[in-house]
């Protein structure tokens, strides 16, 4: 029943730079003005937990195993991979802060520093409530509308761009297939075809006609024919 009570109740653990909410699973560590978040797999933050409730004492192995992965049946193994995984967040061994080893028994953790307790109240259960946002939502009101405009304008730069990019490509496309895109028009001529290419420049002066198949090409006042032969069969 007190297991239960404390979960429901939800807590917070203050030890050195570090602050653990074992109901979201977070780890927070803040150092030298930089904050870093750590989230936790549900069976570490259920050993951490135990370990920071009984600080300084021995923690049953089995007993563990128990809690972090709530009588599952799970690896021999399982336990001290967790361990390993805590040790490594925690820099287990520096700064006053140690989980040791109890060969056979089981694990404890020491700490140099103040370990505080801190009751959460029932309102405040997501990770962004615990720890103040960089850049948080502005709420509309009376006063906020221009701030609230200001800020949905920023964030709808980049999609601007971004469909202004596709537009121009797209007009870019279709400018190249059209610009290679080279009409041509075939008409008898005599005993053969004139075929003549799409051109602005003004066709002058007179061109012979082509023969018995012969097919003449023509772009501005260039021509060129080419005899066909037919294969027989």
């Amino acid at each position: 029943m007190a297991c239960w009570l404390k979960e429901m109740q939800h807590i917070k653990w203050h030890f050195g730079d570090f602050i653990f909410a074992p109901h979201l699973q977070l780890l927070l560590r803040k150092h030298a003005h930089t904050e870093y978040r750590q989230r936790l797999s549900a069976a570490e933050a259920a050993i951490l937990d135990q370990l920071l409730a009984h600080c300084g004492q021995l923690c049953d192995k089995d007993n563990l195993t128990t809690i972090a992965w709530q009588g599952r049946p799970v690896s021999a193994q399982s336990l001290p991979v967790a361990i390993a995984t805590l040790r490594k967040y925690l820099d287990s061994g520096e700064h006053g802060l140690e989980i040791k080893n109890i060969p056979r028994k089981g694990y404890l953790i020491e700490i140099d520093s103040e370990l505080r307790e801190e009751l959460i109240p029932e309102t405040q259960t997501s990770p962004a409530e615990m720890v103040p946002q960089d850049n948080p939502l502005p709420v509309p009101g009376t006063f906020g509308v221009a701030k609230w405009v200001k800020y949905l304008a920023a964030n709808n730069i980049a999609n601007n761009i971004f469909v202004a990019g596709c537009a121009l490509l797209l007009l870019l496309t279709v400018y190249f297939f059209y610009s290679v895109w080279i009409p041509v028009s075939c008409q008898q001529a005599g005993e053969g075809y004139i075929c003549s290419v799409s051109d602005k420049q003004t066709h002058t002066g007179a061109k012979p006609l082509p023969g018995n198949n012969q097919v003449m090409f023509i772009s501005g006042e260039s021509s060129v024919t080419v005899n066909i032969q037919e294969k027989t069969k």
